[in-house]
């Protein structure tokens, strides 16, 4: 299921309860325990504000141990991991995985993570190969020596000495079970009569708990929401509730998600923080709440199925240049109201389809020097709805051929963490935001200089999750690379290739071997041709 591979499914559940409800989606249709997925803002904010809970410490009720489907939790104390062991190979060797607690200064990628050293975190364990284990804990994958494991289990809590694996008694889900499971979800949206008044009073006590505090909760409280609204989404999907409910929770779920982005962005600079603008998102995610209980409920009580509407969508507006350079030219333009992240934005130039994209900015590149363009903008979502154009003319500048090349123009990558992390974020000229990629090895980044030009220097900032080992590449078509240097023992902070003498349009980062858990990330790839070394920047 794709839920399972999404960071918010793992940054805003336990441990536990999210490595269970994956290892549990090889063999059975998980979705069905999502229908007590969702929280009420009530208990969302109870939870994380009073109770001062974290996103991990939330307690859901989502059930993993549930009788009514079959799924038997199996759990055995032990003193130690060596007199847990014999029966954790059996359990592997049965092809069931095996879930344990640990102390954190024992696992390495723990360590690596900088986490508490004295917390207890759950480990899954998947196979055991000539007393090495194969643990998942997503997005890592790693191989333990036994010696790793006996250490970090033997210095849990006592009552966290405990092996657990669960056992489906039946592969087959009947039809009246499923019936009695949507029963339970229908009981606890009849019951829901959340005011939503949570989202009134998030800044009321703004100066008594202060803003590093109030943006850290905030944090959570909107990344819980994203994430019930999300799972939600899947268990009506799975369901067959009306298109018209299902989208109102995703819209939620998406809406949730980007207020919890900024929230993101204001815990690295929190003098950033607008109340009002901030405000006037709450409002609009609480009408979308209430909207949204109000239609599962009659959905419910009357088996009135409403569809989405399909009323022509809002159309694009103030599309603005950000940025303009010899061969590209970055716009931006205003989102939708309620549509955040579910529409798609069809970028038109001079009347052909050049791409299409689900934010509210873009870098057009393959442009001309000193060109007039025609540019056009117009949004449409999956259920047919489209919008009226709205369309401007821009000239991109003269040819530029020395200086910093690379700046505002496209960038392309193998993955993002997300659109915050995005490619286009070491090409911005802001020294605060980042490219990061997902959690694995083999992944690239390259920017478009526009043109084939002369190079003379090349500069990689790195964040602190650098490359251990990368390839500094150029190519004339982006197809053929031919390599500039191989790095093999990367350091983060900046990185430079100077002297150069090279012409290329495109230039690449590919990466190879991290040097930590998590992904790749950039703060700012620049390629520069000094049209003199003493102009050097």
């Amino acid at each position: 299921m794709e839920i399972f591979s999404k960071l918010l499914f793992y940054n805003f559940m336990g441990c536990r309860k999210s490595q269970v409800l994956r290892g549990l989606d090889y063999r059975f249709p998980t979705y069905l325990l999502f229908n007590n997925a969702y929280e009420a803002p009530t208990t969302v904010y109870k939870q994380i504000v009073i109770e001062g809970k974290n996103a991990w410490g939330y307690y859901w009720e989502i059930e993993v141990n549930n009788e009514l489907l079959g799924i038997e939790e199996e759990s055995k104390c032990y003193n130690d991991f060596k007199s847990a062991k014999s029966d954790i190979i059996e359990m592997l060797d049965n092809k069931q995985e095996v879930y344990v607690w640990t102390k954190n200064k024992y696992i390495p990628h723990m360590q690596l993570n900088e986490s508490d050293p004295e917390g207890v975190h759950s480990l899954t364990l998947t196979s055991c190969i000539e007393d090495t284990f194969k643990i998942m804990d997503y997005p890592f994958e790693r191989d333990y020596e036994s010696e790793i494991l006996e250490q970090a289990f033997d210095s849990a809590p006592k009552d966290k000495r405990v092996i657990t694996s669960y056992k489906l008694n039946s592969l087959v889900v009947h039809e009246d079970i499923i019936r009695t499971i949507d029963s339970q979800f229908q009981e606890k949206m009849n019951k829901c009569n959340d005011d939503f008044s949570m989202y009134d009073f998030i800044f009321d006590d703004m100066e008594e708990k202060g803003v590093i505090k109030l943006i850290n909760q905030s944090m959570h409280i909107f990344g819980v929401i994203s994430l019930s609204r999300l799972l939600t989404s899947v268990f009506m999907q799975s369901n067959n509730y009306s298109e018209g409910a299902i989208y109102g929770a995703q819209q939620i779920s998406k809406m949730a998600e980007s207020i919890k982005n900024n929230f993101m962005k204001l815990a690295i600079n929190p003098s950033k923080l607008n109340v009002e603008t901030l405000q006037e998102k709450f409002q609009k995610i609480k009408h979308l709440e209430i909207d949204f209980l109000k239609q599962i409920q009659h959905e419910i009580q009357t088996g009135e199925k409403r569809e989405v509407s399909l009323n022509t969508l809002k159309r694009p507006e103030n599309i603005t240049a950000l940025h303009i350079t010899d061969s590209s030219i970055w716009i931006t333009w205003d989102e939708s109201e309620y549509e955040e992240g579910l529409i798609e934005y069809d970028i038109i130039v001079d009347d052909l389809l050049v791409d299409s994209c689900t934010s509210n900015n873009y870098i057009i590149g393959n442009l001309s020097a000193d060109m007039n363009y025609k540019i056009t903008i117009k949004s449409r979502n999956k259920f047919g709805s489209s919008s009226e154009e709205t369309s401007i003319e821009i000239a991109t500048i003269k040819l530029q051929n020395y200086g910093k090349l690379s700046t505002f123009k496209p960038v392309f990558t193998s993955s993002s963490e997300n659109d915050d992390f995005c490619g286009k974020r070491v090409v911005d000229d802001n020294p605060l935001t980042r490219w990061s990629s997902e959690y694995n090895d083999q992944q690239w980044i390259y920017v478009d200089l526009g043109s084939v030009k002369e190079i003379n220097e090349i500069r990689i900032h790195w964040e602190y999750a650098y490359a251990a080992e990368y390839q500094i590449m150029i190519s004339i078509d982006s197809e053929n690379w031919t390599l500039v240097q191989h790095v093999q023992n990367g350091q983060g902070g900046i990185y430079i290739i100077s002297d150069l003498k090279e012409t290329t349009r495109y230039v690449k980062v590919n990466c190879l071997k991290r040097d930590g858990i998590y992904g790749y990330s950039i703060w700012e790839l620049s390629v520069i041709n000094y049209e003199s070394l003493s102009l050097k920047i």
